[in-house]
């Protein structure tokens, strides 16, 4: 059995639109959640996620939601009233600010039995710096983190997918274990045993028909070579171009309407 590890962003009632796709409609996430329970999708705890899964006929499903947003707490509610826990990964710079968690708000995250990881300090891409301010952005999350939680915080996902082998060798001499990429796919043993994970991007269009494709592997080998082909695009075109040529054409599209 292979894992299956989602991320989700920020939540508002009628979420970001064209605008900002990570921003979904909380009525979204509840019927998703409530598809994974009404059909019985295997899921993974944060806690087993360095675990190789066992054999059986579908993946099983993970949680996780980056960038801190206030929303994350009523996300955390909503899990643990169904039974479910996630990994929600903290940009400590934005502690506080409005709009994103408190210390607080962390605190009553844990309490609920959710997993607590890092985002980097400042949320800057990393690949680009220099080694001192890879480990500034990895030591000081993760200090800032333990002293809220008051426990070791061994999870870490890369702000904008950004990594390399080099910042993975400096984030384990630092003791974290667990490491979050945006890489598109499942996760078998391979990535169990490195403890470096794909993950899946739910957008805020993402209709229910899509979610269940999305679980079923639906179309898998042909959408892992539309991610490598965006991958591709983005090493060529720069991060800040291609975000923005990706934009425009996703306006234009919808600007067209349905054929």
């Amino acid at each position: 059995m292979s894992t299956l590890v989602l991320i989700y962003h920020g939540m508002t009632e009628v979420g970001g639109g064209t605008g900002n796709l990570h921003i979904m409609p909380r009525k979204n996430f509840v019927a998703q959640l409530e598809h994974l329970k009404s059909n019985r999708y295997p899921m993974a705890s944060w806690r087993q996620l360095g675990e190789p899964a066992t054999t059986g006929p579908r993946p099983r499903v993970a949680i996780t939601f980056d960038d801190g947003y206030q929303s994350d707490l009523e996300n955390a509610r909503l899990l643990h009233a169904m039974g479910y826990d996630a990994l929600f990964f903290v940009p400590t710079e934005y502690i506080g600010r409005p709009g994103y968690l408190s210390r607080e708000d962390i605190v009553a995250i844990r309490k609920m039995g959710m997993g607590i990881g890092s985002h980097a300090h400042h949320h800057s891409v990393m690949a680009p710096l220099s080694e001192t301010s890879i480990q500034t952005e990895f030591q000081t999350s993760k200090r800032i983190l333990e002293n809220i939680l008051q426990e070791p915080v061994l999870h870490f996902s890369f702000p904008g997918g950004s990594y390399n082998q080099r910042m993975l060798q400096l984030g384990r001499q630092l003791s974290y274990r667990y490491f979050f990429t945006s890489d598109w796919g499942v996760n078998g043993p391979k990535q169990s045993a490195a403890s470096v994970f794909r993950r899946t991007s739910v957008l805020n269009h993402t209709k229910t028909s899509q979610f269940d494709a999305m679980l079923q592997l639906r179309n898998y080998f042909a959408r892992q070579v539309m991610f490598q082909t965006k991958e591709f695009a983005k090493r060529i075109a720069g991060e800040e171009r291609y975000v923005k040529l990706r934009q425009s054409l996703l306006d234009t599209v919808r600007s067209r309407g349905p054929d």
